[in-house]
């Protein structure tokens, strides 16, 4: 679902670059259709990219269990001495059948989009977050000996709570529910610019207020996406490289950079900076596609084309600054919040490392993006569920 999701932001970039798309967009239903099909066009040939990235990344590593040797004789990527890479041949067939997959699920998701309920890329992604997490909690659940505390316990008796790793995994359980609650918090919390609409009632000057509602979580998780994809294309890059044309200088710079470490485990200086820029491109990349969402320029002149005005800031380009400043604080307070959502899991597995010397599976395969979508895909879908069951109450009254 990555290369999908890549190429519907890459559609979402290219209208400010390309005036037909801008254009397209404005169409109506036929104007998203196209963009739509020319969205399905890009995923094929992103998701094939990529495929061939993630096997050559595997191929490296120490996969004897997964990726077999080939027969003698066969023809083999140039490899470092002693290792068995896949044939060019295999590694393409491979990366066809996983594009094909890709393209399947953009066809699901499209289907429960149209079908169902909520948007249907994030509905997949979510369900495959919450399948892997019974898995995972199990994992750490059998780590601690529960009749044990619970006998300690009914004697009155703490001892068995001060025990680090059961510790650790209450509080971090504790802190899930926290964290959840301040998501839905900051995610329902909007500012509410106010509009006035003037009118006129059989010659008598009159108005009608509204508001302009700007969340707080304006873009969604699409910064801390954005901050992902470009960090880790070092990541991706480096593996095809050096399969070309072997170890270079600038492959073994890049490796020795933060560029090349991993957030997963922030256990040296190299990881920490890592872990810094991937919080600052979040910040960034939030205040930058809030003005995407919520472009000042065209809201200023929707609201002039229709009678509306922010009382006390004149029309056009006054209000074109007022909404750009309203949307940049806003912006700005919400990447911050975006951005220690997603750092926070990273460091509480550090803490809990340092601390008992294992690490929890739960912060290993849940992170601080898995809990923006699943809470925001709950949200959504529970909104559209309403606004459905108040439309077919609405229809009983028609018939």
């Amino acid at each position: 679902m990555a290369a999908y999701i890549n190429a519907s932001i890459i559609m979402q970039l290219l209208p400010y670059a390309i005036s037909r798309l801008k254009e397209l967009q404005k169409e109506g239903e036929r104007g998203r259709q196209i963009i739509n099909q020319i969205t399905r066009f890009i995923t094929f040939p992103l998701s094939f990219i990529y495929s061939i990235a993630y096997l050559l990344l595997l191929s490296r590593q120490d996969l004897s269990q997964t990726i077999t040797t080939l027969p003698a004789g066969s023809y083999l990527i140039p490899h470092a001495p002693g290792v068995d890479y896949p044939s060019a041949a295999r590694i393409i067939l491979m990366a066809l059948v996983l594009a094909a997959g890709t393209i399947f699920l953009m066809w699901l998701s499209e289907f429960i989009t149209e079908k169902g309920l909520g948007n249907g890329s994030s509905v997949i992604i979510s369900v495959g977050i919450l399948a892997s997490l019974p898995t995972l909690l199990q994992q750490d659940l059998a780590a601690v000996n529960f009749q044990q505390v619970f006998a300690d316990l009914l004697q009155g008796s703490v001892v068995a709570l001060t025990n680090p790793f059961t510790l650790s995994l209450i509080l971090i359980l504790f802190g899930f529910v926290l964290v959840i609650a301040a998501i839905v918090f900051v995610n329902e919390s909007q500012r509410k610019v106010p509009i006035q609409y003037a009118r006129r009632i059989r010659g008598n000057e009159g108005g009608q207020g509204s508001f302009l509602p700007v969340k707080f979580t304006i873009t969604g998780v699409m910064p801390v996406i954005f901050a992902f994809t470009l960090i880790s294309v070092p990541q991706l890059l480096i593996p095809i490289i050096e399969t070309s044309s072997g170890p270079t200088p600038f492959t073994e710079s890049i490796k020795e950079s933060f560029l090349y470490a991993s957030a997963d485990q922030i256990v040296d200086s190299k990881d920490t900076v890592y872990a810094i820029v991937n919080f600052l491109l979040v910040i960034v990349f939030g205040i930058f596609y809030s003005f995407i969402v919520l472009n000042p320029k065209e809201t200023s002149e929707n609201l002039q084309k229709s009678g509306a005005f922010i009382p006390g800031i004149r029309p056009g380009r006054s209000t074109e600054r007022y909404i750009t400043n309203v949307i940049l604080r806003i912006a700005l307070v919400g990447s911050i919040f975006l951005a220690i959502i997603a750092l926070i899991p990273i460091v509480g597995r550090n803490i809990v490392f340092q601390s008992t010397g294992n690490y929890l599976q739960i912060l290993s395969g849940i992170g601080g993006t898995s809990i923006l979508i699943i809470v925001g895909v709950l949200l959504d879908t529970l909104r559209q569920y309403q606004s459905l069951v108040a439309t077919r109450s609405y229809e009983k009254y028609l018939r």
